[in-house]
């Protein structure tokens, strides 16, 4: 069974994780990196490896058409990953996939993205604080930045947008971290113009 031994089984197991995912075996990604999970539920990097196996499984699962059961992997896989930035918050590779996984609700219907509104309701993500900005010299994606997290929010795409922010906030020169933190702003109406309440960030 995967991941059961000491710590070089455990590294052994990590390894496999990860060579599955990038030969796109999925599920045995999923199966690595759950056992891993069990043993280890605080090491990042299996927390990780685990929210991007399941965020895989998701995306290929609603490629199929499966989507009631793409969601329900989504589900799992922004539980995993939004613990794990509560548990890590200076990891920048945490927050950009939580941004990744919360960022598939925009193909995901208003009812079932229900669980993660209650999921965020009863543990908000932080939005970044303004001394978080510092690092940000550029004045005109510092007031992009300002006008896309700061004031009213909430629900899923406001999550996802903030998740993006701590990305930027971290690294402030990767154009792709502004790239997803403009895409998100951009749909974040379109993911959270439902109705349903949107709880305070």
């Amino acid at each position: 069974m995967p991941g059961q031994g000491g710590a070089g089984n455990r590294s052994a197991t990590y390894l496999k994780g990860r060579l599955h995912l990038l030969l796109t075996e999925i599920d045995e990604a999923v199966e690595e990196f759950e056992a891993l999970f069990a043993l280890m539920p605080d090491w990042a990097p299996a927390v990780l490896g685990l929210g991007e196996s399941l965020l895989s499984r998701a995306c290929e699962e609603y490629t199929c058409g499966w989507l009631r059961k793409s969601t329900e992997t989504l589900d799992r896989s922004v539980e995993v990953l939004h613990g794990c930035v509560k548990k890590h918050p200076q990891l920048l590779a945490a927050w950009k996939m939580l941004g990744d996984a919360l960022h598939r609700y925009s193909f995901v219907s208003p009812a079932e993205r229900e669980p993660i509104r209650q999921l965020l309701s009863a543990s908000p993500v932080p939005a970044p604080e303004k001394a978080d900005l510092d690092n940000i010299s550029d004045a005109e994606g510092r007031n992009h930045l300002v006008a896309a997290v700061f004031g009213e929010g909430g629900g899923v795409g406001w999550a996802a947008t903030v998740a993006y922010a701590w990305v930027v906030c971290g690294d402030p020169t990767s154009p792709k971290a502004w790239h997803d933190l403009g895409i998100a702003a951009y749909r974040r109406s379109s993911i959270d113009d439902d109705g349903a309440p949107l709880p305070t960030v």
